[in-house]
């Protein structure tokens, strides 16, 4: 594409269907640093493109100079889940057109970009199915939590009471489950 370094910042934000918060948040900056940078107030520099490819898999060539293809490459997805969206997005057309992030599902299905943890957990959800499966397929539980929760059925039940949750609820609840594991299994590691 032609056109400018700010120019082309919007084009990849719209492609992947973010506001300037959602695009500030998935690269870990405030959303006036987006808007700064799109309306020609900050130069677009090869630190923030580097940030862009590391976070949202942006070719950093093409959004400096306009050269090469928006996205730095295909990214591994596991397949398991990629098979299991792909059928389930069929059979629930009608609430995937009710996702707000779709255009980047499609990319994600295509390979060029990741979805957060919180953008499966509102798939799973706008797409009726259990959300412990999805973020076991798209492998968002952690492994700590997955190794002590094989035989523990409270731990199950709750897992399967997370699709009553709200996407960033349920987020916040497997951040602490992830740190609250890691601590216990750290502490015993050490008595051993």
């Amino acid at each position: 594409m032609k056109g400018d370094r700010k120019t082309r910042l919007l084009e990849a934000r719209k492609t992947l269907d973010f506001s300037r918060r959602e695009m500030a948040d998935a690269i870990g900056i405030k959303d006036y640093q987006i808007k700064d940078r799109e309306i020609g107030n900050v130069k677009i520099d090869n630190m923030f493109a580097a940030l862009l490819k590391e976070k949202l898999n942006i070719n950093p060539e093409w959004l400096l100079t306009g050269k090469g293809n928006m996205f730095a490459g295909k990214i591994e997805i596991p397949d398991d889940f990629k098979i299991r969206l792909e059928n389930d997005i069929k059979k629930n057309i009608k609430d995937f057109e009710r996702v707000k992030f779709k255009n980047k599902v499609k990319l994600f299905l295509d390979g060029y970009v990741n979805l957060t943890r919180k953008e499966v957990i509102h798939l799973a959800q706008a797409l009726k199915q259990p959300v412990d499966e999805y973020l076991d397929l798209s492998g968002y539980i952690p492994e700590s939590v997955l190794e002590i929760s094989g035989g523990n059925r409270k731990l199950n039940i709750l897992f399967r009471k997370m699709n009553e949750l709200s996407p960033e609820d349920l987020d916040n609840v497997l951040k602490t489950l992830e740190t609250v594991v890691d601590a216990y299994v750290a502490k015993y590691k050490k008595e051993d």
